[in-house]
């Protein structure tokens, strides 16, 4: 629960869905450089190719924001779970795109191999847990809102991890 407040904070702070994840493609691209705040982002020989995964969720949870039909953000919320967790995490959906497929293994995996990723753990755990909550939706407008929660503490991560 102190989770779920963390990120109605971050959303009030934030307003709106980071420009970071306005404009992406899907897959993403590149690895290693400079992140929007000015960070180094890992290499892919280091964890995956965080930014990327971080780039594509993001996508999807500005995609799931701004839905107008309940099942496609309930879907793109859940692409961005899969993001989140990789293959092997517990609330990886088979039966769902996984966009991050051969980027790395799962936000929450990566994050945890990258210098300052243990301090971001429980920003990224909560954007896993808002975002397989709105998935679970039955309201397109809360759907749509935790789609712009999960966007703002994906932002964040990607604004910051080193």
């Amino acid at each position: 629960m102190r989770y779920l407040a963390l990120a109605l904070l971050l959303i009030a702070a934030a307003g709106t869905v980071p420009d970071a994840a306005l404009g992406q493609g899907y897959g993403g691209g590149g690895g290693g450089g400079e992140g929007p705040g000015g960070g180094a982002i890992p290499s892919p020989a280091a964890a995956g190719d965080l930014r990327a995964q971080l780039r594509t969720a993001l996508t999807h949870a500005a995609n799931a924001a701004a839905s107008e039909v309940l099942r496609a953000a309930q879907s793109h919320l859940t692409h961005v779970v899969n993001c989140l967790e990789g293959q092997r995490g517990r609330n990886y959906v088979q039966t769902e795109l996984n966009p991050c497929q051969g980027q790395g293994n799962g936000i929450l995996v990566d994050l945890r191999a990258v210098r300052d990723g243990g301090a971001w753990m429980p920003v990224a755990e909560t954007a896993a847990d808002l975002a397989l909550r709105g998935s679970k939706m039955g309201d397109l407008a809360a759907a749509r809102a935790a789609a712009r929660g999960v966007a703002a503490l994906l932002g964040t991560i990607n604004d910051h991890v080193r």
